[in-house]
């Protein structure tokens, strides 16, 4: 029996700080007031979902999460804040799932796709950006139910 109480009080602080084994909803804003905030301290495989509204800023997703708005990109809509940068960037993550934004504003892309693998990308629209969706270096990735429209140059 003392060493079941040893062995919780050891592993009791991990399951505190990585939130056990089930994972996390993070609401924006409520839990946080920025995505990007939401996104940096989310865990592996934990949910972000962002309220309907209008949001600046340039998104970098890094980690396996999933961001999604309630209620759709007609209602939910992300620009950049940084138009030199793309508004949402998964860089090098793997198991992303982003569905439900409009975003807009930048001259580099509306989504960026870096080194990304097994990222799913869904009902998204890319209004008024350099380009609308790119992948770079990416793979096993799945596209579906985007719009991408008045962009400077492709996709």
């Amino acid at each position: 029996m003392r060493n079941f109480f040893l062995g919780l009080i050891t592993i009791l602080p991990v399951i505190l700080t990585h939130g056990g084994a089930g994972a996390a909803t993070i609401y924006v804003p409520g839990s946080y007031a920025s995505i990007q905030r939401a996104l940096d301290t989310a865990g592996d495989n934990d949910s972000v979902i962002v309220k309907e509204g209008a949001y600046t800023g340039n998104i970098v997703i890094r980690k396996p999460v999933t961001l999604i708005s309630e209620l759709g990109p007609t209602k939910t809509t992300v620009t950049a804040a940084v138009p030199g940068e793309p508004v949402i960037k998964i860089d090098g993550a793997e198991n992303v799932t982003l569905s439900g934004f409009t975003v807009k504003g930048s001259l580099v892309s509306g989504i960026l796709l870096s080194k990304a693998r097994g990222a799913v990308v869904t009902n998204n629209r890319a209004l008024n950006n350099g380009y609308g969706i790119t992948l770079l270096d990416s793979n096993s990735n799945t596209l579906t139910g985007n719009t991408s429209s008045f962009n400077n140059d492709y996709g």
